[in-house]
């Protein structure tokens, strides 16, 4: 399969789900609660099970600041920052995925904090509306880009080695899903991911520059004013609807309305 960046793999997941209208029936029994509220502070975050490496894997420690090239698919190619704190926090942010937006300077950021369980999508810019969106996070990073880099599970294996924006990197190729080309990153010891795609083909994403040290905590910190829109409500209702669908319970559908407001308010925030 294609190997990709972790963030930018969250952003497009969130983005396409929020975007959708449609719902399917919910179960039965007790309605799910509805996002009627601006999100509150995340709760103390509950220990996550260590993740259990591959051979050789790097564990990601380094905290550092880089720039990427990336390949969008429509949207062509964008440059794509990422800060990271090791395992614990990672921002990353790019340019509007509306061309209009983007050149105004609109530019879409998301911080994904294992310490409080939780991602946040937002806007920052002349025309952003200053909402955000709260994703759950059931899994740490590190354990959500080993998933990602085999649909099967089979472990990534170091296949070489390679020298990427001035650093050394350990080439990382995942099991190949039938008819097509395994997915391959490069990674430092330290875990910075320096280029990822798939093998023989031009990188979906190579970093340009990387500065390491330690990053300020504002680089992870939601900015001032901003409306909280939890999104855990609607998963979880969703998760009941898939659920409950063969059984033609009906759906809460007062629940499943305030999630389609909200499904439509993403698209504002992130569309045209």
């Amino acid at each position: 399969m294609r190997l990709i960046v972790l963030a930018a793999a969250v952003a497009a997941l969130t983005l396409s789900a929020c975007g959708k209208k449609e719902a399917a029936p919910a179960a039965g029994g007790a309605p799910s609660p509805a996002p009627e509220q601006s999100a509150a502070a995340a709760p103390p975050a509950e220990d996550k099970k260590e993740v259990e490496l591959p051979a050789g894997f790097p564990k990601m420690t380094a905290s550092y600041k880089a720039v990427y090239k990336a390949r969008m698919g429509e949207m062509g190619e964008r440059e794509m920052t990422l800060e990271a704190a090791g395992a614990r926090k990672l921002r990353f942010e790019m340019p509007h995925f509306s061309e209009e937006r983007a050149a105004a300077g609109d530019k879409v950021v998301g911080v994904f904090d294992d310490q409080q369980n939780r991602s946040v999508m937002f806007v920052e810019g002349p025309g952003a509306k200053k909402v955000a969106l709260v994703i759950p996070q059931e899994e740490n990073m590190l354990a959500s880009f080993l998933k990602w880099s085999s649909e099967d599970g089979a472990p990534p294996t170091k296949v070489g080695s390679d020298n990427v924006a001035g650093l050394s990197c350990d080439i990382w190729e995942a099991a190949a899903d039938a008819g097509e080309a395994p997915g391959q990153a490069c990674i430092t010891r330290d875990g910075i991911l320096l280029r990822a795609g798939d093998k023989g083909a031009e990188p979906d994403v190579v970093a340009v520059s990387v500065d390491k040290g330690a990053r300020p905590s504002s680089s992870f910190a939601l900015p001032e004013g901003y409306e909280l829109l939890d999104m855990g409500p609607c998963r979880k209702l969703m998760e009941e609807a898939m659920a409950g669908a063969q059984s033609g319970k009906m759906p809460d559908m007062v629940a499943m309305q305030k999630c389609q407001d909200i499904g439509m308010k993403a698209g504002e925030i992130f569309g045209q």
